[in-house]
């Protein structure tokens, strides 16, 4: 059976429609693409702008959110074979606001690429306030991406603020949890190593130039003004309302700034397949260095590892290197396999969109299974009465984030914005809340010093304080 077979995209097509209604999406954009960078598949449901009833295309412009971690992490991968820095190198050399509360166990570039710097999340230190704090004017500055007294004072506030975080989750490498600050930290040691007046403009220069993807950036304006851009809708109680790119912005760009289109992401996911080479043409990147961002270098919950700035899953047969995004006013997610030479990309300009089961349906069409979402099967495996007893009371993020763990009939329950949901015990230390696209994987995080000290929740571990 062909793998676009008028059956199965029918399957597929209706699997989107309740994804977006489930997430009251307003437009999204798919596409599968080979090796190559031939598009196979492409795509489009809903709407770039419900208002004024703009369709969507392939030129049209949409946030990546953290998808933007990848480029950041290629951009250092590229740095560190011209030999302008050393993935060894601690942080504190470039960035001298910050510093190691243990000298002898220095925050490195590596542990900052998977999230390995043993640090709680944060909440955003924002592009709007510091830009409003020195008294930034964007029609007598220019863009916000390229103005270096925001980039100045946004480093070092996030590096204070990193050195005052003393409370650690653990020694640097030894677990990831999910950090902005890290990543954005990171994009001004590009910043500052190459030479380039900007992260936006080493980026632009050094992977979208060459790749041929010329409606990319991580700039906040133009993309805004583009004709063909999507609008960007938030979810509140009153329903879908429109928002624009600052809205959230952290102050440094490594971490979640890029703008992109589907064309021009099927060709980055294309460059990836070829490893580091798109097509035959230019080379954008060592095979090596791209070998080395997909290495699996910390555990990211039930059977996930997270390399340098990509996620690595299990696929059924085969595996998924992937990442996603989620802004306001974004859901976005790529995903490609080397076993199947087979790429997807999915982009919506609606929040809180379940982006990532839309793409692992997409990789299932593509490859020629029946794309319906199929969750996976685990033992059920109970825990005693001490360890529930140990997993039970509230944890809390500085980021936001914020549950408690109940017992109920012996069993635990999660509660969170007051909706209470069980959780099925898989493991010793690890549990799972299904949902109608997907599981959220919990992991218990405990040592003999702290007993229950935090518990993952996806991909970010929360500290426990009650």
């Amino acid at each position: 059976m062909c793998p676009f077979s008028a059956q199965r995209t029918a399957q597929f097509d209706a699997l989107i429609h309740s994804i977006m209604e489930a997430g009251q999406a307003a437009g999204l954009a798919a596409a599968v693409t080979d090796r190559q960078g031939h598009i196979l598949f492409e795509k489009y449901y809903g709407l770039r702008d419900a208002e004024k009833n703009l369709p969507i295309d392939g030129d049209t412009i949409f946030g990546v959110a953290s998808i933007t971690k990848s480029f950041t992490a290629l951009s250092i991968l590229q740095l560190a074979e011209k030999g302008l820095l050393h993935l060894e190198d601690p942080i504190s050399r470039y960035i001298p606001e910050y510093a190691d509360p243990d000298p002898g166990e220095p925050v490195r570039i590596w542990h900052l690429l998977c999230h390995s710097g043993g640090f709680y999340p944060q909440k955003r230190i924002l592009m709007q306030d510091v830009a409003r704090e020195l008294g930034f004017d964007p029609a007598r500055d220019g863009d916000y991406a390229f103005d270096p007294a925001i980039e100045d004072r946004g480093t070092r506030l996030v590096a204070r603020r990193m050195t005052a975080q003393t409370d650690r989750i653990d020694l640097p490498g030894r677990a990831m949890s999910y950090f902005n600050d890290g990543f954005a930290l990171l994009s001004h040691i590009i910043y500052q190593v190459s030479g380039e007046r900007s992260f936006a403009d080493y980026v632009k220069t050094h992977i979208c130039a060459p790749l041929g993807m010329t409606r990319s950036s991580s700039e906040f304006l133009a993309p805004a003004r583009d004709p063909n851009a999507a609008a960007i809708y938030v979810k509140g109680p009153e329903g879908r309302t429109t928002s624009d790119n600052l809205d959230n912005a952290f102050v440094l760009n490594g971490g979640g700034a890029m703008k992109s289109t589907l064309h021009d992401m099927t060709r980055y996911v294309a460059m990836y397949l070829g490893e580091g080479q798109f097509a035959g043409g230019s080379r954008v990147a060592a095979a090596s260095s791209v070998r080395e961002m997909i290495k699996p270098r910390q555990t990211n919950g039930y059977g996930s590892y997270y390399g340098f700035g990509l996620m690595v899953t299990p696929c059924g047969g085969y595996t998924l290197v992937r990442h996603g995004g989620s802004l306001p006013g974004v859901s976005s997610h790529m995903a490609w396999s080397y076993e199947k030479e087979l790429g997807v990309v999915i982009l919506c300009n609606t929040e809180g969109v379940a982006v990532s089961a839309a793409a692992e349906a997409l990789m299932r069409l593509a490859v020629g299974e029946d794309p319906e979402i199929c969750l996976p099967a685990y033992d059920d495996r109970p825990w005693d009465d001490a360890l529930l007893a140990s997993a039970c009371g509230r944890y809390a993020s500085d980021e936001g984030a914020g549950f408690a763990i109940e017992a109920e009939n012996g069993r635990p329950v999660v509660v969170e914005e007051g909706r209470r949901s069980p959780l099925m015990t898989i493991g010793s230390r690890y549990a799972v809340r299904r949902g109608p696209f997907g599981d959220v994987n919990f992991e218990l995080l405990s040592d003999e010093t702290r007993g229950v000290y935090a518990m993952r929740q996806g991909s970010r571990i929360v500290k426990k304080v009650q």
